[in-house]
C-alpha cells in the first residue's frame, strides 16, 4: 500500500513540476519556480508519510501523547480538588454576605 501510494504521488508531482517549470520566462522565475514546486513537495510529503508509519513508528509517537494526557488528567484532577476547597470557602463567604451583609474578604477575592 505505502509503495502504491508513492508510485502514484511522485509521478504526479513529477509531471507538475515539469510543466510549471515549462512556463517560467525568466532565469530568475524559473529558479522560484523550481523553488516552490520543492516547498510544495515537502507539503506533500507532510500529508503522506503519516499515512506510511509502521506500527514500530506510531507507537513511538503515541507514547508521548499518551503521556501528555496523564500529566493533562492529573492537573485537572488537582484543579478540582482545589476549587472543591474553594467552593466551600466561597458558598461561606456568600452566605455572609447575604445574611450578614458582609463584604467578602480580600483574600477570597485573591483566591
Amino acid at each position: 500500500m505505502n509503495r502504491l501510494l508513492l508510485r502514484i504521488v511522485l509521478p504526479l508531482l513529477i509531471l507538475g513540476s515539469a510543466g510549471s517549470a515549462a512556463l517560467a520566462q525568466s532565469s530568475d522565475s524559473f529558479r522560484v519556480t523550481i523553488i516552490q514546486e520543492k516547498l510544495r513537495r515537502l507539503d506533500l510529503l507532510n500529508l503522506i508519510l503519516p499515512v506510511l508509519m509502521t506500527r514500530d513508528q506510531l507507537g513511538e509517537v503515541l507514547k508521548p501523547i499518551d503521556a501528555a494526557r496523564k500529566a493533562k488528567r492529573d492537573l485537572e484532577a488537582k484543579e478540582l480538588e482545589l476549587l472543591k476547597r474553594l467552593e466551600r470557602e466561597a458558598d461561606a463567604a456568600y452566605k455572609n454576605g447575604v445574611e450578614k451583609q458582609q463584604v467578602v474578604p480580600g483574600e477570597m477575592i485573591g483566591k
